[in-house]
């Protein structure tokens, strides 16, 4: 049998296969060295720092927050533990029972679960990204939408209708606030005008009815704080006007009050509201030294202090989801569950549960060596106080607030909290926390600095299987979400010369030349057309250290704007 080849590598030139052969291997090596290059540069990847001052924190500070002091309060009251174990002792404990408020339209509830509650504002992105994917695992929703305006004393709205539209598709009963916080500050002095004047108040009652009725709202929430009143009367006087009006129209009045607060009659109210939502937070705060924000001592003598007054039945009790950063010489803010992980995973700090309180804390150095002190609550600092509503067969709970908690709570949030449904309840999967993938943003500004990306963490619980309470709890390891810290945003008052529609060939050279002359900088909103046609003055104006921008100037809201003054009138 006869075999044939065709040689297919054919020259007369001996050294050409031979630098074809080597310029291979060097190819081959080439990308080798490529692949290594790009594999130590990614593993070696991390986010670059930005050097503003006060931006990083430094260190973390060793030594452990010092314990909660006990007080007078403390020594009465001695935890939920006995609490509950009282309770249960007696036959109580049956959970909350639902006989207001129809929650039939609520296909994940039964009645003896009560409210379910959670606040929503429209002013967090977070706060909308949680209503989205929660609102299930809820039977009431009560927005941040009514609000006073202390110009005019009259009723205003901020309706976002992308919140709007997912709560009307679910079918949740809505109860909006009615607010006297104005600015992000609860502005008590345009209230006092509007509850002393017989035609403000009807004004604002009759506007809140025909809002009631256009939306198809369950009801009201009030929420009036920092009261300028003498006596508590006025404001009693105020609920039992609106209480009248909106019954007879068949709509809820519910309100918020604070726990030892003499603004707030509670015997007298409770006949004018339907619910008495008792918001059990703030027990330290920015007006405060640093403390936990709701120990559990605090929240047992608020709830048997208002329980005197007002059937238990009645009442609604308003969980903390939420925390304070305090920088010990300086100021205080309010922090996200969030934000308080970030911090501490970025300074290396422990996060202590206290099982004395049920709320956590922890300190570190920010960049300026200053001392910061974080108290704030988590899912088992829910978990108990939810556990203590149910014992005492309160009205059900609410939440404050959507986009700041912890997002295990939705692991128990709509479950019934009696002792004998929670021996079902699986708190392995309590432990794993997932992360999330909506960025969360802190601070205001244009510079964006990222912190932190997606990374799931673990915290072990310790169940006190006897009365079905989370008594200690082991951060592991810390998770995470996408967390964006901003700055730049300026605090002092400063003005801005804008120039629009330019550059114009006479003018704009007039004007900086006056700029220039004076040595002030300005901002110049360019119009394209005019802008290529006049190079040299565009490049003049960047030289010389001016902006450049275009502008477009909307309302957010301003559908709802417009439709609100159509239902109210214009004022």
């Amino acid at each position: 049998m006869n075999t044939s080849s065709s040689q297919i590598f054919q020259t007369d030139n001996p050294t050409r296969w031979q630098r074809v052969k080597w310029a291979a291997r060097v190819f081959l090596v080439l990308i080798l060295l490529a692949i290594i290059i790009i594999y130590i540069a990614f593993a070696s990847m991390k986010n670059p720092e930005i050097p503003l001052e006060g931006k990083a924190i430094k260190k973390v500070l060793t030594d452990s927050v010092p314990p909660y002091r006990e007080s007078a309060m403390g020594k009465q009251y001695r935890g939920f533990r006995q609490a509950i174990e009282k309770r249960w002792a007696k036959g109580k404990g049956v959970g909350q029972n639902n006989q207001i408020l129809d929650l039939s339209n609520s296909s994940y509830f039964s009645d003896s679960l009560g409210i379910r509650a959670a606040f929503y504002v429209a002013w967090d992105n977070q706060s909308f990204f949680s209503l989205r994917k929660n609102i299930s695992k809820v039977n009431l929703i009560l927005p941040e939408w009514f609000f006073i305006d202390p110009k005019a004393d009259t009723l205003f709205t901020n309706i976002d209708q992308r919140a709007f539209s997912i709560i009307k598709t679910s079918g949740i009963k809505v109860m909006p606030m009615l607010s006297n916080s104005y600015g992000a500050k609860f502005n008590g002095a345009a209230l006092h005008r509007i509850l002393n004047n017989p035609a403000k108040t009807k004004r604002l009652i009759d506007d809140v009815a025909k809002l009631l009725t256009a939306y198809n709202f369950a009801g009201i929430n009030v929420d009036f704080e920092e009261l300028d009143e003498k006596n508590n009367e006025v404001l009693t006087h105020f609920e039992k006007n609106l209480y009248n009006v909106l019954h007879d129209k068949g709509f809820l009045v519910t309100q918020n009050v604070s726990p030892f607060n003499e603004d707030y009659n509670y015997k007298e109210l409770a006949k004018y509201n339907d619910y008495i939502f008792l918001m059990a937070y703030d027990q330290h705060s920015e007006s405060t030294k640093p403390g936990p924000v709701c120990s559990q001592k605090w929240i047992e003598a608020a709830v048997d202090k208002l329980a005197k007054k007002v059937a238990p039945s009645k009442i609604v009790l308003n969980i903390a989801a939420f925390g304070y950063d305090w920088e010990l010489k300086g100021t205080t803010v309010p922090i996200t569950y969030q934000e308080a992980l970030t911090t501490a995973r970025e300074s290396d700090a422990e996060i202590n549960f206290d099982n004395n309180t049920y709320n956590l804390n922890y300190k570190y150095y920010d960049g300026k060596d200053s001392i910061h002190e974080v108290h704030f609550t988590d899912a088992a600092t829910n978990f108990n106080s939810i556990r203590y509503a149910t014992e005492y067969g309160l009205a059900g709970t609410a939440i404050w607030r959507l986009g700041s908690e912890d997002n295990r709570l939705w692991d128990f949030y709509n479950l019934p909290m009696t002792r004998d449904a929670l021996q079902k309840f699986n708190f392995n999967e309590f432990s794993s926390v997932t992360s999330i993938g909506t960025p969360d943003f802190i601070g205001e500004g244009e510079v964006l600095d990222l912190l932190s990306t997606p990374k799931n963490g673990h915290i072990t619980p310790e169940v006190n299987r006897d009365e079905m309470l989370i008594s200690e709890e082991t951060y592991d390891t810390l998770p995470s979400t996408y967390v964006v810290r901003r700055f730049g945003k300026r605090t002092d008052k400063k003005l801005v010369l804008t120039y629009d529609d330019g550059p114009d060939p006479v003018y704009t050279k007039q004007i900086l030349d006056k700029l220039a002359f004076y040595h002030v900088p300005a901002v110049f909103f360019l119009v394209g057309f005019e802008a290529e046609n006049n190079i040299p003055l565009v490049k003049r104006i960047f030289r010389e250290g001016h902006e450049i921008g275009n502008h477009t100037f909307t309302h957010p809201n301003m559908a709802e704007v417009s439709k609100n003054r159509a239902l109210l009138g214009d004022r």
